[in-house]
Formats: C-alpha cells, sequence, structure tokens
C-alpha cells in the first residue's frame, strides 16, 4: 500500500515547524510556530500504485485536464459562400375594380379563378338611366345650338342697324352678349352629353389586365352604387418577392449575379429568369433591414401570391481572403475571434 497523502502532509508539516523553531531560537528571538499550507501538494500528491515510483506518478498527475484540439492551417484564398432568405410571393399586377356608376347589376360573365384578358366584359350594370340621360343631354344640345345661330343672327342684324343710325350702340352690345350667354349654354349641353355616354360606358365591367378573377363580391339583382367593390383582377404571369438584408449582406449584392428562387409551398419548385429588380435606400425602421425586390417568371401561375419562397443569391468571390475553419471560431463579449 503506499503513503497516505494525509500522513505524509502531517510529517511534511512537521519537519517545517521544527526547522522554523530552530531557525527562531538560533536568532535569539522567540520562538514561533511555522503552519504550512500545502493544500497544492496534497491535493497533487495520491496514492501511488504498487510498482510505480514517484516520477512516474507525477507524470500522470500533470496531464489530469488535458484538452484534446484539433488544429488547422490559416490558409489565403478566394472567399465564397452563398446568401438565404425567404419572403412572400406577390402579384405582378393587381386591379380591384369597383363600380363607378350606380345600378342593378343584370349581366355576370365571369367567376373566381376565371382567366381574363384585358377588354373582357366581366358584368354589365342595367343602363337604362344612362340611355335616358343621353337622351336628355342630346336635346339640350340641339336647343342650344339653335340658340346660339339665333343669336348670332340677331347680332348681326343690330350690327347692320347701327351703322345706319338706326338703334342705339347698347342694343348692339346686349345682343353680344345675349350670343355669348347662348355658346356658354351650349358648351354645358357638350359636357352633360359626354358625362351621360361616360355613365353609360361605366354601366359594361371590362377587365383591365390579363390575369384571374379573384374575390367576386356582386351577383345578378345586386344594386350598386357608386363606388361599391366588385371583384380583383391579378396578373401572376410573374411575380415579386421582397426579402430583408443586412447592410452587409446588401453591399455583397449586385444585379448580375445569379439568384435562384424556389417556392417552399410547391414542394421547392424553382420559378425561371429571377432578376435583381430594385433596393431600398434607406432601411425597414422595424427589423433594421433594407428592403430588397426581385421578379421572376411564374409558368402557368403556379406560384400564387401569399406563398412562402427561398431566394439563394451567390455573391461573387472575394479573392486573397484568410481562410479559416467555421468551427475555430468563438464569440467572446459580442466580438468574433479565432479559438
Amino acid at each position: 500500500r503506499g503513503p497516505d497523502p494525509r500522513e505524509h502532509g502531517a510529517v511534511m508539516a512537521g519537519i517545517m515547524g521544527a526547522r522554523g523553531r530552530d531557525m527562531a531560537n538560533r536568532a535569539g528571538q522567540r520562538p514561533r510556530t511555522c503552519v504550512v499550507c500545502l493544500a497544492l501538494a496534497i491535493t497533487a500528491c495520491g496514492p501511488v500504485a504498487a510498482g510505480e515510483d514517484a516520477d512516474t506518478s507525477a507524470s500522470k498527475v500533470a496531464i489530469v485536464g488535458a484538452v484534446r484540439v484539433q488544429t488547422t492551417v490559416v490558409a489565403s484564398g478566394a472567399l465564397a459562400g452563398t446568401l438565404q432568405s425567404t419572403g412572400q410571393l406577390k402579384a405582378w399586377r393587381e386591379a380591384n375594380l369597383r363600380a363607378e356608376t350606380g345600378g342593378r347589376v343584370k349581366t355576370l360573365a365571369v367567376d373566381t379563378g376565371d382567366v381574363v384578358a384585358a377588354g373582357d366584359v366581366l358584368l354589365k350594370v342595367d343602363g337604362s338611366r344612362q340611355s335616358i340621360a343621353i337622351e336628355a343631354a342630346t336635346a339640350r344640345l340641339r336647343a342650344s345650338e339653335e340658340d346660339v345661330a339665333r343669336a348670332s343672327n340677331h347680332l348681326r342684324r343690330m350690327e347692320a342697324m347701327v351703322s345706319e343710325k338706326s338703334v342705339a350702340q347698347a342694343q348692339v352690345d346686349n345682343a353680344g352678349h345675349d350670343k355669348e350667354r347662348a355658346i356658354a349654354a351650349q358648351s354645358a349641353a357638350k359636357a352633360d352629353l359626354r358625362s351621360a355616354r361616360r355613365a353609360a360606358k361605366d354601366a359594361v365591367i371590362r377587365a383591365p389586365i390579363d390575369g384571374i378573377v379573384t374575390r367576386r363580391q356582386v351577383d345578378v339583382g345586386d344594386t350598386l352604387v357608386p363606388g361599391a367593390p366588385l371583384m380583383d383582377v391579378v396578373d401572376l404571369s410573374r411575380v415579386r418577392v421582397t426579402v430583408g438584408l443586412n447592410g452587409r449582406n446588401l453591399g455583397r449584392i449586385e444585379p448580375s449575379l445569379p439568384v435562384a428562387l424556389t417556392v417552399d409551398d410547391l414542394g421547392g419548385v424553382a420559378l425561371p429568369n429571377v432578376r435583381f429588380a430594385s433596393a431600398a435606400t434607406s432601411s425597414n425602421p422595424v427589423t433594421g433591414l433594407f428592403d430588397v425586390e426581385f421578379h421572376a417568371d411564374n409558368p402557368g401561375a403556379r406560384g400564387r401570391a401569399g406563398m412562402v419562397a427561398t431566394l439563394t443569391m451567390t455573391p461573387r468571390a472575394k479573392e486573397g481572403a484568410r481562410l479559416v475553419a467555421r468551427e475555430a471560431l468563438t464569440r467572446r463579449g459580442g466580438v468574433l475571434g479565432v479559438f
């Protein structure tokens, strides 16, 4: 059995205490007990197995707590990588149709989900009132034209008579004013006729863009007022997607760099012809990121507004960069360093 560490410590303390008293007696001083704390030595000293000497035991103690690490060489080369960010798809164009004239819905030609082309008739509003307004405006215009002709003839007669001094100049001036009023009434009648015709045109709702009908909100027989919502038409031939990038990554984006767009909600389907569109000039006050917009083609209108998509960007490689393994990086006090 090896020596007991407690006995070994006690012996060492006794020897050191005796030596301290001897030195004090030699100096003619009062004996003083010297207590030495040998906690470290006692801790380091452990039982020595049979057949082992002290040196072997000490070497084993020295390696207690050692951590095996893997080293790597810092190299210089091209730093390449990819940036990924997610966003939601948006329709290329969207038209929110509202009634511009009042009346009852007479016919409805489309339903939600129908594909339409620009100019297609979507619904018609009863235009009987508009037709009546057109007839009335036309009659007023004819009457005003006759008034202008009559006032013009009267003015010419007055001008001829004043040259013969048959009438006073004041009568000529009054005739001139009558003609001006007739012309003004004629202009108002023309405006009324244009307004009536526009109202009749507004009774027929047509698709303003190519797209798909969404959110139809009217049915045949509904009575509309100007401004009432009718339906939406969205163009999904192309899509937009906006992602947020921090300032450092924004500086790495170039319009000519390759970009891939995959729609997560479609199982990772990739959309073709992805291209950079624009970048915000200031960061978002809520997120602190810069909004960057990309455009992509959408064959078959598979991508729909609101679907989640992932953008993968490949910035240009940085030449002459110091390359360090990712496992060697550590962050201390908010500062990134190498372990």
